[in-house]
């Protein structure tokens, strides 16, 4: 789509270059021309009632926006002082605002309006009337300064250890030292390569507690620390993994609350077999198909240990934590205004605990929006053998599955691998979850689609 943008303009420039000895006194036609800007009413009839009434305006990504709307309405004759405006740093503050009767109209840049309600499905364009529209416009394309930004995570591969804590309650994403790490997955991005690795570990694998020498479970592993379980599992695959970042169940069905649910391919029928306190005698049950889900039923998917009906324990859950994680980001790809909406603060200091700088974190708030331009996705499992020792449940890494992991690591961190390597063919087969397809597609009946990475690393 850049391109075809970029050939559009071209064009343009060229056709105006054509007369420019006839045309110079002549104002350029402009390259972009906004979405229409709108103010947004319940009760009022004209921009007129706004000289005593309070217009909520947008302050961060939307400002230059609100600006003009106030410049404007001072040229129409209508000034608006501090007092008459109310600047709110997200959209998804506007319906608590008109619910509480705090604000009489707002300003709606483009589609914003749509993607309210995708952030809060309480809001009705309906229900409101359009009192002034305007449009501002631009004669070169915008472009976003990206030297402020931290190469080390805009440009280069890194890795960072997602967390899923089994506890609820508003404080929970800190509450590590009394319970588990639930939901495991590494995350190695390439952003050159526009590619996301998604290593997913089952909470009952055996390995070494870099933190006691002994082996247990790797759902223990943050009761002795956030970063035990990336030193921990980073022992096992040969690597140093910097970054975690902790969430748990409530901040779970929070966020997917707040970003307006997740769309999810739910690969069988009757697919999940109980609610997401994991309580079987109130199951949930679907047809195989496409659903938009919400934070409790996102959370059952979670926790359900079965995929497709075929693949059951940590197996089965992890994939269904790989649906959703895969949908997250589709999601964020196709609507980067909602990171806008919920805002850096929300993300980074109530969504999770995480120990990313400032600097760090507006890097990586940055480069979630690039997802926009089209990254792929391999997804790939940390399988092992279900054993008993001492009558306790564990899964035993398969070593063979441990160096595929490895290579596949090396391979989006570095963007090359050794051919030599006898696990090359695998390292190369990426593999993306989701799709509605039957009990025998793909491999060993998982439903997802298989792709091959030489076409994005050029081996």
């Amino acid at each position: 789509m850049k391109r075809i943008i970029s050939v559009f303009m071209c064009i343009i420039l060229l056709c105006a270059c054509v007369g420019c000895s006839e045309k110079k006194e002549e104002e350029p036609e402009p390259l972009y021309v906004s979405d229409e800007i709108r103010i947004v009413t319940r009760d009022l009839t004209s921009v007129e009632e706004l000289t005593d009434k309070i217009l909520a305006v947008q302050e961060s990504f939307d400002k230059e926006y609100s600006d003009f709307v106030i410049e404007t309405l001072a040229e129409e004759g209508i000034e608006l002082g501090e007092e008459n405006l109310r600047w709110f740093a997200t959209y998804a503050e506007i319906k608590p605002l008109i619910d509480e009767k705090a604000i009489d109209a707002w300003v709606i840049v483009g589609n914003r309006e749509d993607t309210i309600r995708d952030y809060r499905s309480d809001y009705d364009p309906d229900n409101y009337k359009t009192i002034a529209s305007y449009y501002k416009k631009y004669y070169e394309e915008k472009t976003e300064d990206t030297s402020q930004y931290l190469d080390y995570l805009y440009s280069e591969p890194f890795m960072v250890m997602l967390h899923g804590l089994d506890c609820y309650g508003q404080d929970s994403v800190h509450a590590w030292k009394h319970n588990r790490n639930d939901v495991n997955h590494l995350l190695v991005v390439n952003p050159e390569k526009k590619h996301i690795l998604i290593v997913s570990i089952p909470r009952d694998t055996r390995i070494e507690n870099v933190a006691t020498g002994h082996y247990d479970k790797f759902t223990h592993f943050c009761q002795n620390g956030p970063m035990n379980p990336s030193e921990s599992i980073g022992a096992v695959l040969d690597i140093e993994i910097p970054y975690y970042c902790m969430t748990s169940f409530t901040w779970f069905v929070k966020g997917i609350n707040y970003l307006g649910g997740v769309t999810v391919a739910v690969p069988m029928d009757g697919h999940l077999d109980m609610d997401s306190n994991r309580d079987v005698s109130n199951p949930q049950h679907f047809e195989k198909g496409t659903y938009q889900l919400w934070g409790e039923t996102a959370l059952a998917l979670a926790r359900n240990r079965k995929y497709d009906g075929i693949v059951n324990n940590d197996m089965g859950r992890i994939r269904n934590q790989a649906l959703i994680l895969d949908s997250l980001i589709e999601k964020i790809a196709n609507h980067p205004y909602l990171l806008e909406m919920v805002g850096m603060d929300w993300l980074w200091d109530y969504l999770c605990e995480n120990n990313f700088t400032a600097e760090e974190k507006a890097t990586l708030f940055a480069l979630a929006k690039t997802f926009a331009d089209g990254y792929t996705i391999d997804n790939f499992f940390l399988e092992g053998e279900p054993a008993y020792i001492d009558a306790i449940y564990y899964v035993i890494p398969d070593e063979d599955n441990i160096e595929i992991a490895k290579g596949k690591i090396e391979m989006v961190m570095t963007g090359k691998t050794d051919k030599e390597n006898p696990y090359y063919d695998e390292i190369m087969k990426g593999y993306i979850t989701g799709g509605t397809g039957t009990e025998n597609d793909g491999d060993n009946g998982y439903i997802g689609t298989y792709y091959n990475l030489k076409d994005i690393f050029g081996e």
